[in-house]
């Protein structure tokens, strides 16, 4: 899942100012009986991606 974000926390780790808009991405992995296995916390500046959405 994905989320917009103001990234208090990783500001001055990308180098930006606290505040600035961001991407906020969780990402869950789980094993074949569905238990979670672990869990990817990340924050993307918002000029360093692009999204694409195809509906078909």
């Amino acid at each position: 899942s994905f989320y917009p974000t103001a990234m208090p926390q990783a500001a001055q780790a990308l180098g930006v100012m606290e505040g600035r808009p961001a991407l906020l991405l969780r990402r869950l992995n789980y094993d074949q009986h569905g238990r979670v296995l672990d869990l990817d916390i990340e924050y993307w500046r918002h000029d360093s991606l692009r999204i694409e959405v195809d509906t078909h």
